[in-house]
């Protein structure tokens, strides 16, 4: 199968590997599941997983962040797995407008899988897009999870002739789905480069 665009329009330009996983949505469904990427129809960061043998569109999770004024798009999913080892649980990735997601799809319902806004990286009034992968571990002390990530992007003439000069940051919080983090939130650190 192809596919070209989806029902909601938020087909972008897919930039990252997409995850062949089980999914359930009543029963246990192969999937692929894919960041939507930039330039879609709504400009918005969306995750489209779609059934694998036949390529319908099992489900569109849209963030709501980005509109042609503010576009956007998400970027390269990390999924974590149940116990079985093949079917997602939870899907994390980040946008172009410094967010990162983590998509619930432990639902058995596909209608209840959510979208949480874990972090908005900024740096003074200006966000910091992410348009690579995140990373994803448990703490061996507290069992938390982490998310790991740096911000930047190499997609417009300005990133390409220098024009853009805003400051990129390298970043790891412990996820907390009870509010969405920002970086008055961390401890800043510095990485010192030394020479031989």
């Amino acid at each position: 199968w192809e596919i070209a665009d989806t029902t909601g329009k938020n087909m972008g330009l897919v930039l990252g590997k997409p995850l062949l996983a089980n999914v359930r949505n009543g029963s246990t469904t192969p999937a692929v599941v894919v960041a939507n990427g930039p330039n879609s129809t709504n400009e918005r960061a969306v995750l489209i997983v779609l059934d694998m043998n036949t390529g319908k569109v099992i489900r569109e999770i849209d963030t709501g962040e980005g509109s042609a004024a503010l576009p956007n798009g998400l970027y390269a999913p990390t999924g974590v797995y149940r116990a079985d080892g093949k079917t997602l649980a939870y899907v994390y990735a980040g946008d172009l407008q410094g967010n990162v997601w983590k998509f619930d799809l432990s639902k058995n319902s596909a209608s209840d899988w959510i979208a949480i806004k874990l972090f908005t990286a900024t740096h003074g009034a200006k966000t910091q897009p992410i348009s690579s992968g995140v990373t994803v571990a448990i703490d061996p002390v507290t069992s938390k999870r982490w998310v790991f990530f740096g911000t930047g992007r190499f997609l417009t003439t300005d990133d390409a002739n220098g024009a853009t000069t805003d400051v990129q940051t390298m970043y790891g919080f412990m996820e907390d789905d009870k509010k969405t983090l920002t970086r008055a939130d961390l401890t800043g650190r510095t990485i010192i480069t030394t020479g031989k």
